[in-house]
């Protein structure tokens, strides 16, 4: 009978085990499950995210297709307003040219003109008066006199 009651003992030991086995193995069984649940809601809201972040990839896409095709005229009219500067600076640099001649002109005049008053002021004063800057003209009166204007 010791033989069967130690062997029982062993049974009933053993099976208080499985039972504590048992209950640490539900224990990390549901340990398992909340992070699993964790994941699954982590995964959930993932999932969530890639679908607005492809939406936003394909508006932006969109956008930059869009945004190329206004570059390209802006590129189109770009290219026309070099040529239509380039002409301008070819006018620009004939009247440059133009106007030196025209400036050139402006200063044998003035030259000239110079030379006379310098000739005027000598006949005027005689070469050891003192001289003035200016000539000094007659008045001329002129035979149309203005007309007044009648209230």
């Amino acid at each position: 009978m010791k033989e069967n009651e130690k062997l029982i003992n062993a049974i009933i030991d053993l099976s208080q085990e499985i039972k504590g086995m048992r209950s640490d193995m539900n224990m990390q069984l549901n340990g398992l499950n909340n992070r699993v649940d964790k994941l699954n809601k982590r995964v959930e809201n993932l999932e969530k995210q890639q679908i607005k972040t492809n939406l936003a990839l394909g508006e932006m896409r969109l956008s930059y297709m869009r945004l190329d095709g206004k570059v390209s005229k802006l590129d189109g009219k770009v290219s026309k307003l070099d040529g239509k500067v380039s002409k301008l600076d070819e006018s620009v640099n004939g009247l440059r040219s133009d106007f030196n001649k025209y400036a050139q002109r402006n200063d044998e005049r003035a030259n000239i003109h110079e030379k006379r008053i310098i000739r005027l002021e000598d006949n005027t004063f005689g070469k050891d008066a003192q001289r003035i800057s200016m000539a000094k003209e007659p008045n001329a009166e002129y035979k149309k006199k203005k007309m007044k204007l009648k209230k």
